[in-house]
């Protein structure tokens, strides 16, 4: 179909097609360990049934809600119940959780291959002259530190188990189109923290080379209409990207390192 405008491509998908179908055997994450954050929920919990059809050694989530995170799980294995799957309670602003359940992943598995990149947070969607000082930066807590915090604790739980090499480790982080399209009222507080996320990790890529970054626009969702939307009539459900995160992966986007 016709994209809304903005767009930068001239065609979109709001379902997995052919071409990016993560069960292709091009595309397998067999001998893998792929980790999920945000699984709790929405994109993420979308993302981990994607790969899972793809046939990693081990799924690992994480979330913040263990009782959201288990139903992730459960509905996962229903659909591949060869698939390993475990299952981390973590605060992505907790350095130390973050750390704890990576470096159990790490030592049980030997490393962490992939890390998927979903968790986050909608900041208050009000003009900026709207906006409280006092609680403008509540955002950039989940977004920006966050993802600080997921990038260094991968890259220290691989050093870990391998002192001696820097395992390669491949992360997607699931960002917005909107850091690069022309500004949205209301929107300032969010993708700016976006922004900032972006540039933290790209210059946390390039101090760290083992890393290979993509940053991925997962276009909008369900669960992001629900929080900011008037209508909730028309919104595309995020299923496309949970394909293409695979894709990139395996190399067949390589443009797509960095946006």
């Amino acid at each position: 179909m016709a994209p809304p405008s903005p767009s930068y491509t001239k065609v979109t998908h709001s379902a997995t097609y052919d071409g990016i179908n993560p069960t292709q055997p091009g595309l397998s994450s067999a001998g893998k360990v792929v980790l999920i954050t945000g699984a709790s929920g929405g994109i993420g919990r979308a993302t981990a049934s994607s790969f899972a059809a793809s046939g990693p050694r081990a799924l690992i989530l994480l979330g913040r809600r263990p009782d959201a995170l288990a139903e992730t799980a459960n509905i996962v294995r229903a659909r591949h119940a060869k698939v390993l799957i475990q299952t981390y309670e973590a605060e992505l602003c907790d350095a130390t959780s973050v750390r704890n359940a990576m470096n159990k992943v790490a030592v049980e598995f030997g490393g962490i291959d992939t890390v998927i990149h979903c968790a986050g947070v909608l900041a208050p969607v009000v003009p900026l002259l709207e906006a409280d000082p006092a609680t403008f930066l509540d955002g950039y807590k989940t977004t920006v530190v966050g993802s600080l915090v997921t990038a260094q604790a991968v890259v220290l739980a691989n050093k870990k188990v391998s002192p001696g090499e820097d395992k390669p480790v491949t992360l997607v982080n699931l960002t917005t189109a909107g850091i690069i399209f022309p500004p949205f009222a209301g929107m300032g507080a969010y993708v700016s923290s976006k922004v900032a996320a972006v540039k933290i990790l790209q210059s946390f890529a390039v101090e760290n080379p083992q890393v290979r970054l993509h940053n991925v626009h997962p276009d909008s969702s369900k669960q992001l209409c629900l929080l900011s939307c008037q209508s909730q009539s028309n919104y595309r459900l995020p299923l496309m990207i949970v394909s293409i995160t695979d894709i990139v992966l395996h190399g067949y986007l390589l443009f797509l390192t960095s946006i």
